[in-house]
């Protein structure tokens, strides 16, 4: 027997299209925006650059599953970093995600912007909508620590680490988080009317806490 496939009509859009122009859709009317700034991708050696490759695609997976999911700007990218990312099916036509070679400075109002890093001193107090969130884009296991928060006084911005140790009072040693694991607790926190904690506990694996049991102690995994 011949199995018969019928053709779709004529301008019928597939769910696939739907899918995606509803999360453009609920990502516009939300308006908030996340930066994932791509201007430190020369630091990094070719398995970290793979391992941020997969991290972006962890925040792409999470943005589409988001209540209020985010318009996010790939900021600095260059020609040798499009080529990594490219390895991606699809990548640059991810709805919400934007390609951007230059700057976020160039792109959006300097009193707009905070510099989300592990390394400042104050800590957010709470997601503004109206602010524009940027998470240094890149994978070093800690190697060149502090140059998010160089980079976000040498601009004259705005510099806040997540409330990871307010909440989370088991952990010790580094507080750096993974480039999705940020995005995420960015995300839910804004979906739950700026609850820190419920946010942070949800996206943070309990395996990354450390905990006291038997002997064994666990922590946070210290990768940026």
């Amino acid at each position: 027997w011949l199995k018969v496939i019928k053709a779709k009509p004529a301008g019928q859009k597939t769910s696939k299209q739907i899918e995606n122009e509803e999360l453009v859709k609920r990502a516009n009317f939300f308006k908030f925006t996340v930066i994932l700034d791509m201007e430190f991708y020369d630091l990094m050696t070719h398995k970290e650059s793979i391992s941020l490759r997969q991290q972006i695609a962890y925040c792409y997976s999470a943005n589409k599953k988001a209540s209020s999911p985010a318009n996010v700007y790939l900021t600095g990218i260059s020609s040798k970093a499009l080529d990594c990312m490219r390895v991606m099916n699809g990548f640059e036509s991810w709805p919400t995600f934007k390609i951007e070679n230059k700057s976020f400075i160039e792109l959006f109002p300097k009193e707009d912007l905070v510099y989300l890093t592990a390394d400042a001193e104050t800590e957010l107090e709470r997601v503004d909508p109206k602010k524009i969130y940027i998470i240094g884009a890149f994978v070093d296991k800690n190697r060149h620590k502090g140059v998010t928060l160089q980079k976000a006084k040498d601009l004259g911005l705005k510099a806040a680490c997540l409330p990871i140790k307010k909440y989370l009072k088991n952990i010790k040693g580094s507080k750096i988080l993974t480039v999705n694991t940020v995005f995420e607790i960015i995300l839910k926190t804004m979906a739950s009317n700026g609850n820190f904690e419920k946010s942070i506990e949800a996206v943070i694996p309990a395996r990354k806490i450390m905990k006291e049991k038997a002997g064994e102690k666990f922590c946070i995994e210290e990768i940026k």
